[in-house]
């Protein structure tokens, strides 16, 4: 296996692991939300939602039914029900007016029929968090009006559905909850990415190209199709990384992610490494990337330590990239890459 003459660590820019959830809320978010919906939480937090009326049953407006028109793709929203902070999500699309989604919740074809309806990539909680057992700690954090629960002992205020929350209190709330659950921010990432995805490929399969080419773009979202043959073939079935060869034990990965690239891109096997699936999942989270002499670049110590436990050397280098496969790694360092 090729060496470098040294490899590149560092930590995220604010010192701590890759994904960390305060670190993800301070790049990515814009404004905070809490979301009460014991009633409706299973047909939401599946459906990848958040929706209420417009008015009441007798023609009144509510605060917390008027915020869902107040959300902005990239807030940041809480899901509260069962007394537990059960996923935490992105919204991935203005609001919208809506008519009342089919909830199998009692009463629940007694609401207004015209809505608001926010599209939300939740991330769900490994282990739920309960905020009546930090309420001493977050309890001077609460919104001073339509608080989401209650100041004296952390319970839901099920009037209110859709609380602005300050920054402040989504830190303390993030910082909590992975606690508890260290997994949640990359499992937000996924979500975030996975729904990035989900978009692009619609809108794929609504563009004016032949069958042929939507199918091949969309095999090329996991890899598959002819962009794998492509990448098999000019990576001589062998990842760049490992050495192990053999198609059936090696991703085909896009360098430059499939959901930003444009459809050229997506094919491109030029934007493709073959890599070992467990290096393959590093460098997909932009927890490793290559120099533009092919010299690894880690990006933290938890990269380092799972780099060196799978038998690797800090001082790998890949072979030489073509012109094309070497402005694909440079986007990867500039963009992906966690520095």
């Amino acid at each position: 296996m090729r060496k470098a003459a040294r490899a590149w660590h560092g930590y995220d820019k604010c010192g701590r692991r890759a994904y960390s959830l305060p670190q993800f809320l301070e790049e990515k978010a814009m404004r905070y939300w809490w979301v009460n919906h014991n009633q409706t939480f299973k047909a939401e937090s599946t459906g990848g939602f958040i929706w209420a009326p417009l008015l009441t049953s007798n023609d009144r407006r509510k605060v917390t039914w008027d915020n869902l028109k107040l959300v902005s793709k990239g807030d940041m929203v809480f899901s509260y029900a069962h007394q537990h902070i059960c996923a935490v999500g992105l919204a991935t699309a203005a609001p919208k007016p809506s008519g009342r989604p089919q909830f199998e919740a009692p009463g629940a074809q007694n609401w207004n029929i015209e809505g608001t309806y926010v599209s939300i990539a939740w991330a769900p909680l490994e282990t739920r968090f309960s905020p009546s057992k930090a309420i001493a700690q977050i309890r001077t954090l609460l919104p001073t009006s339509n608080s989401p629960i209650r100041a004296e002992d952390g319970h839901g205020n099920q009037s209110c559905y859709l609380a602005s929350i300050s920054k402040e209190f989504a830190t303390k709330l993030l910082q909590l909850i992975e606690r508890t659950d260290p997994s949640a921010g990359s499992l937000l990432i996924d979500a975030v990415e996975g729904r990035a995805e989900d978009k692009a490929e619609e809108e794929i399969r609504r563009a004016p190209l032949s069958e042929t080419t939507k199918r091949q773009l969309v095999l090329a979202r996991l890899g598959h199709g002819q962009f794998r043959t492509d990448v098999l073939k000019r990576g001589h079935f062998t990842c760049r990384v490992t050495g192990v060869t053999g198609a059936g034990l090696l991703t085909a990965s896009h360098i430059k992610p499939w959901r930003v690239a444009d459809n050229d891109e997506r094919l491109d096997p030029h934007n493709g490494l073959l890599l070992s699936p467990h290096v393959d999942r590093l460098f997909d989270r932009g927890l490793v990337s290559f120099a533009a002499d092919g010299s690894v670049m880690l990006a933290n110590e938890a990269a380092s330590i799972a780099w060196r436990a799978w038998g690797l050397d800090d001082d790998l280098r890949i072979s030489a990239m073509s012109k094309r496969e070497a402005l694909f790694m440079e986007y990867h360092r500039d963009q992906l890459f966690k520095r």
